[in-house]
């Protein structure tokens, strides 16, 4: 826990030092539905998460489930 707070704290010092360093608009993502219930999302960064739906509700259960992920993000 200790290193998360240093890290907190050294972006709080270089953000009250560097204003221009504040807040910037967040990147762009585009998600598509790929097959069935499977979902993609790629940031303009490289980044993409998938996700799915249990095969009970009509997916095939081949990724988390878009709930799990935000359970996940908290």
């Amino acid at each position: 826990m200790t290193e998360i707070r240093d890290s907190i704290l050294e972006v709080r010092s270089a953000l009250a030092s560097r204003a221009d360093a504040g807040p910037a608009p967040d990147r762009p993502a585009v998600a598509v539905i790929e097959d069935g219930l499977r979902c993609r999302a790629e940031g303009g960064d490289g980044w993409a998460v998938v996700t799915d739906m249990p095969g009970a509700v009509g997916g095939e259960g081949a990724a988390p489930t878009p709930g799990w992920l935000i359970r996940a993000a908290l």
